[in-house]
């Protein structure tokens, strides 16, 4: 291939524990970061460390062994498949019989899929369809973590065909590796869109950046007199701190972590640190960790929706769990295959599995439709509100949740009973907050009113003289306004068949009056007022009827809708005499008793889950009602 190929000045890489060392602190910050960000703010920077210690490595055999070896391709591309493919099939296969029983048959199809798509190594691009990275729901997507092997596989392709060009035509190996270099991060600093995460062009720059530090590493080693590991290594460590995900597009935390990457190399450090036996051991198992770490926090997730409510038990188990199953894989699994046509069939008649059971399979056979049970753990959590990690319901005045404040829109105060616990979410998923600043004030059986709730002795962590001055300081802004009101004027709970739920609540005869009154101020201070009439009740709780009953969450969960407005005939009556140019009237059950199926109140439907127990909306329920309220929003 020309003199230029045996004169490069590159020699073999042999194992390392400097870099064994940043494997293991690059999954460490990445399993930190997906348990918790609070945790590791910057952990996501993990994934741009694996990729430029994968750029320095894979171009070193590449170079090599195309230097010495023309046929090398095919031998890199069959250690390549044999090193990544049976830790991965097993990932794959295993948390797909776990999560059998532990996902929706819709969240199962997406797992399925997912798993084959990243099985393809093709998964960013299937990611990519779906919600950006750091999307709220994101966190219980099981295999998201595999759009970066599709990354590194893609690169993987490219590298050897762009290595094999170069050597061909006898052109400067590092002349055209800086160009690609250049031509990515400038793809990465200038499209403009959240899908370049995962977009591979935006990315290989990453890569690079290894493959040249590679080729220039002992110029590097003879220029750099001092020791540079310390400090380095308190920049790579910082950076994982400080940046935040706000930065997960941009070049510059990226380029630090590697810049920082690079010094702490060229040190060559060996001491007491580098060489612990338990970090040298998670290094060696990093694959395994990386690929077995995601399924386990995102069932830990399913179970509670916030890491922050496990006890340290928990916590402390769930790790144990995380490396104690990436251990077996990586003892038992990874690197334990040789046999090219072995692996091969094995790989093949999985693929063949999961495209059957995703796309071919009749419906009548269809393992999907199978009643998946414990789904409704995720369904249940109602605090999914939050700001700085910690509930926006029942709180105080002075704590009142606030959303792109800073910024000099129209404000949109939500202000409800617990009945609005998640429809902030939902308004802030549909990205709300593009075009107006979003204030949440809720609190459990609470329906905001001015002066004493007539219903309460008072409302929950809330002042009553703070509440209405604040409540009067509301002006020209757009009040999201509701409550369980069929539960304040009869003082009963709706019991539907299954759930017995009664409560005495003290309903005096002024409460129609005092909404009404809390109606006109609002209307008064030139406020728009959205009045969302009730949020049609279950009357048993609809993901433990589904559990226990064995009923498949595809099944529909409903009562006609005759008893329903019977339900709610008083509260109707009463809102629709609230007579103010202002009000813009809501109506749920047109979503819930008509959209869906006609005459009938449904809790479950398609796949989705509406409540979170009798009567509370859960997240995809708050995601229909938001649409409907979206709707109606005045413009800005």
């Amino acid at each position: 291939m020309g003199d230029i190929v045996k004169n490069l000045n590159v020699e073999k890489i042999s194992f390392r524990k400097d870099i064994n060392f940043l494997r293991a602190l690059a999954v460490i910050a990445v399993l930190i970061y997906h348990l918790d960000k609070n945790y590791l703010a910057g952990g996501w920077l993990g994934v741009d460390l694996f990729f430029f210690i994968s750029g320095y490595l894979i171009s070193n055999k590449l170079i090599l062994g195309l230097r010495d070896n023309k046929n090398y391709l095919r031998l890199f591309f069959k250690k390549r498949f044999l090193r990544l493919t049976p830790a991965l099939i097993s990932t794959s296969v295993l948390s797909s019989i776990f999560f059998f029983n532990f996902l929706s048959p819709a969240e199962l199809k997406l797992h399925l899929e997912s798993s084959f798509y990243s099985m393809l190594y093709v998964s960013n691009f299937f990611f990519s369809n779906l919600d950006f990275y750091n999307s709220p729901q994101n966190k219980y997507l099981t295999m998201l973590h595999t759009w970066s092997l599709g990354i590194e596989e893609q690169f993987y392709l490219l590298l050897p065909v762009c290595i094999y060009f170069v050597f061909k035509k006898n052109k400067n190996i590092f002349i055209s590796f800086f160009i690609l270099f250049s031509l990515s991060m400038m793809f990465n600093m200038f499209y403009v869109s959240d899908i370049i995460f995962y977009n591979p062009l935006a990315r290989f720059w990453e890569f690079l950046a290894g493959a040249i530090f590679m080729m220039n590493e002992k110029i590097l080693i003879d220029k750099v007199k001092i020791k540079t590991s310390t400090p380095a290594l308190l920049v790579l460590i910082g950076s994982l701190a400080v940046f935040s995900d706000e930065s997960i597009n941009t070049v510059s935390p990226k380029l630090i972590v590697i810049v920082a990457t690079i010094f702490f190399m060229v040190d060559r450090r060996t001491d007491v640190l580098i060489e612990n036996s338990v970090l040298q051991l998670i290094g060696k198992i990093s694959y395994s960790l990386y690929l077995l770490h995601q399924p386990i926090i995102a069932y830990m997730f399913i179970q509670n929706d916030k890491i922050s409510e496990l006890s340290y038990l928990n916590k402390i188990g769930f790790l144990l769990a995380i490396f104690i199953f990436s251990y077996l894989n990586w003892r038992f699994v990874e690197n334990k295959i040789q046999s090219i046509k072995i692996l091969a069939c094995i790989y093949l008649g999985i693929i063949i599995i999961f495209s059957l059971l995703i796309f071919d399979i009749p419906d009548e056979m269809k393992i999907l439709n199978i009643p998946n049970k414990l789904f409704l753990l995720k369904v249940k959590n109602l605090d999914t509100v939050t700001q700085n990690g910690e509930p926006c319901n029942n709180r105080t005045v002075a704590e009142t949740c606030s959303f792109n404040s800073d910024k000099n829109n129209k404000t949109v105060y939500v202000i409800g009973d617990s009945s609005f616990r998640t429809l902030t979410t939902a308004l802030l998923e549909n990205k709300i907050n593009d075009n107006f600043n979003v204030v949440h004030f809720t609190g459990d059986d609470c329906l905001f009113i001015f002066y004493e709730n007539p219903s309460k002795d008072a409302c929950p962590n809330k002042d009553i003289k703070e509440r209405d001055l604040f409540g009067k300081n509301i002006k020209d802004s757009i009040i999201i306004y509701g409550g369980r009101f069929p539960r304040y004027f009869s003082g009963k709970g709706f019991d539907n068949g299954t759930v017995k739920e009664i409560n005495d609540v003290s309903v005096v005869n002024d409460l129609k009056l005092k909404i009404k009154e809390t109606l006109d101020i609002f209307s008064e201070n030139n406020n728009t007022v959205l009045l969302v009439y009730p949020i049609p009740e279950q009357g048993w709780n609809v993901p433990e009827l589904i559990y226990y009953k064995d009923i498949s969450k595809d099944s529909t969960v409903g009562y006609p809708q005759e008893i329903w407005v019977n339900r709610e005939r008083e509260s109707k009556l009463f809102l629709d005499t609230v007579d103010n140019k202002n009000i813009i009237r809501v109506y749920p059950a047109d979503i819930f008793c008509e959209y869906f199926m006609d005459g009938t109140c449904v809790g479950s439907y398609g796949g989705e889950v509406f409540y979170a127990d009798d009567d509370h909306l859960s997240l995809e329920g708050s995601r229909y009602l938001a649409d409907l309220i979206i709707e109606k929003l005045p413009e800005k």
